[in-house]
């Protein structure tokens, strides 16, 4: 069976970078679910949330 690899996601408040890592660290930096980062991770919400004070995740993506 393949192992999955955790992906990085970096969690923004408005235009202001907070923290990278994956959803469980996101989750437990924040104090929230993993719903919760799933949520904030939808494209209408990342769209709603970059004009506004509220928080968002975005993927990170590998250059390598």
């Amino acid at each position: 069976m393949k192992q999955r690899k955790s992906q990085d996601l970096a969690l923004y408040r408005g235009d202001d970078f907070i923290f990278l890592g994956n959803k469980r660290e996101l989750a437990q930096f924040v104090g929230v679910d993993l719903a919760t980062i799933w949520r904030w991770k939808q494209p209408k919400h990342v769209e709603i949330a970059q004009d506004s004070d509220m928080y968002y995740v975005i993927e990170v993506e590998d250059d390598a």
